[in-house]
C-alpha cells in the first residue's frame, strides 16, 4: 500500500481521504482519485446551532461533494455531527455520497468492501460534542467481511475496535478525530492505519488529504508503507 504515484490500469484503487473538516471543506485541495472518503466531523460545535442552520450547512456540504470528480464517495459522521445522529432527514440530504453508519458496502468499481462506523472515544470526560460515542456503534459481524474500516476515532481508543483489529487484521483502517497525529502507521504485518484529519491542533486546515493506492489482491498480504 503506497502513497500517490503512477499506476497501471487495473492494478489498484486510488482512495483520497480527509476527516475533521469542521465546516472548512471548501478550503481544501482534493486530489483526483477513484474513491473519496470523509471520516467524520463535517460540522464544528454543532450542538450550538439550530437544526435548520445545520441542515442548510449539510446541504452545502452535499453540493461540495457533488462537485468532486471521484466515481464513488463514502462519508461517515463524527462526534461533532449530532444532526446525523438525531435526524433521519439529515441522512437523506447526503445524496451525493454513500453515507455509512455501522454498515458495510461493496464498491461498484472494484468490489472492495468498506465498513463505516462513526464510533470514537471521548478520551476523558465527555464534551458537548459527543455524538456516536458508544461502543454499540461498532458492529463486529458487519465489519468482518470488510477490506477497509472507516472509523471516526482511532482503532486503539475503543477496546472493542482495538481487539477486532488485532484479531482480524483488516488491510486498511481509516480514521480522524485526533488532530495531532495525522499520517500512517502499521500496528501489525497486515494492517495499515491512516489518520486523515484535516485540522491541526489549533483547528486550522493544515493537513493535506491522504492519497492511498490500494492494491487489489485476492488474499491478504503484507502492507508496505
Amino acid at each position: 500500500m503506497d502513497g500517490p504515484g503512477k499506476r497501471k490500469r487495473g492494478e489498484g484503487v486510488r482512495i483520497v481521504v480527509v476527516s475533521d473538516t469542521h465546516g472548512l471543506h471548501e478550503m481544501l485541495e482534493i486530489p483526483d482519485g477513484d474513491v473519496f472518503v470523509h471520516a467524520g466531523d463535517i460540522f464544528f460545535l454543532s450542538s450550538l446551532y439550530t437544526e435548520e442552520t445545520l441542515k442548510n450547512r449539510l446541504k452545502a456540504f452535499n453540493e461540495w461533494l457533488a462537485s468532486l470528480p471521484h466515481k464513488e464517495k463514502i462519508v461517515i459522521a463524527g462526534n461533532h455531527d449530532n444532526l446525523l445522529e438525531a435526524s433521519s432527514d439529515a441522512k437523506r440530504i447526503l445524496k451525493s455520497c454513500t453515507y455509512l453508519c455501522n454498515e458495510t458496502i461493496e464498491l461498484k468499481s472494484s468490489g472492495l468492501k468498506i465498513f463505516g462506523s462513526p464510533i470514537s472515544s471521548s478520551n476523558g470526560p465527555l464534551s458537548i460534542n459527543h455524538a456516536f460515542q458508544d461502543s454499540l456503534m461498532f458492529d463486529i459481524e458487519k465489519a468482518k467481511s470488510a477490506d477497509i474500516l472507516v472509523l471516526h476515532g482511532p482503532p486503539d481508543s475503543v477496546p472493542v475496535v482495538k481487539r477486532f483489529v488485532k484479531e482480524s487484521k483488516p488491510r486498511l483502517v481509516i480514521h480522524g478525530h485526533v488532530h495531532e497525529t495525522h499520517g500512517m502507521s502499521q500496528p501489525n504485518d497486515t494492517t495499515v492505519v491512516v489518520n486523515a484529519t484535516t485540522m491541526g491542533a489549533k483547528y486550522s486546515p493544515t493537513n493535506p488529504a491522504v492519497v492511498i493506492d490500494f492494491p487489489l489482491v485476492t488474499t491478504k498480504k503484507r502492507a508496505s508503507l
